[in-house]
């Protein structure tokens, strides 16, 4: 009896604190697996540059700062740029009839009234206006948060690229399966990855230049 009691008790206690943890660590989960994918996707560049200086504390730190920087760098200008989109679309609209065309098209083969719709259009307009300033304004005001993310992602980030097959190798040993079954999973986990990573970023560019072409069109 004394031995289910000490041992509810030690499930007890570890429960607590797996619990504990979690919380502590979930507002900072998505700057952890952002963190794993950079390390992922860099570690390659990692090991052709660590190659040839065999410092890898120093490697490792360059890396991560230059992802880091690039980061922020792709931050700031996407958000300059959608700033002055939004405003200078808002402001043509404003000066010119772009809905002359449309409002032809809803006159000659709908009943709507084309006053009622420009005052849809307008109110759409004012409303997306609304919606991305806010949003801007709400980055502005989280960029204390934003930058403990970034702090996170830039660590976690280090340690796995620099300690990546150590880290590997001892996820490995608590694996409760033969070598070769390790050995497997691994590798399918390795190659899913690359298949997912690489893949969305070539998705991602196809999508941009189409839609950068149907926009310029």
């Amino acid at each position: 009896m004394s031995a289910q009691i000490n041992k509810f008790v030690s499930f007890a206690i570890f429960a607590a604190l797996a619990i504990t943890s979690f919380l502590i660590v979930e507002p900072f989960i998505g700057a952890i697996f952002t963190a794993l994918l950079l390390a992922f996707m860099f570690k390659p560049l990692y090991a052709k540059i660590n190659s040839r200086i065999k410092k890898p504390t120093v490697v490792a730190l360059l890396v991560s700062l230059i992802v880091i920087l690039l980061l922020v760098i792709f931050a700031i200008v996407t958000l300059q740029l959608t700033v002055k989109q939004v405003l200078d679309f808002y402001t043509y609209t404003q000066t010119s009839d772009v809905l002359a065309p449309i409002k032809a098209l809803v006159a000659k083969f709908t009943d709507v009234d084309p006053a009622q719709f420009s005052f849809f259009f307008d109110t759409a307009l004012q409303n997306m206006t609304a919606l991305v300033v806010n949003s801007i304004n709400s980055v502005i005001l989280n960029i204390p948060e934003i930058a403990l993310q970034l702090v996170v992602t830039f660590f976690v980030m280090f340690y796995f690229i620099r300690d990546g097959e150590e880290i590997l190798k001892y996820l490995k040993s608590v694996l409760p399966f033969s070598e070769s079954t390790k050995d497997r999973l691994v590798q399918r986990f390795k190659e899913i990855t690359y298949a997912v990573t690489y893949g969305s970023i070539v998705v991602g560019i196809i999508q941009g230049v189409s839609a950068g072409i149907g926009y310029y069109i």
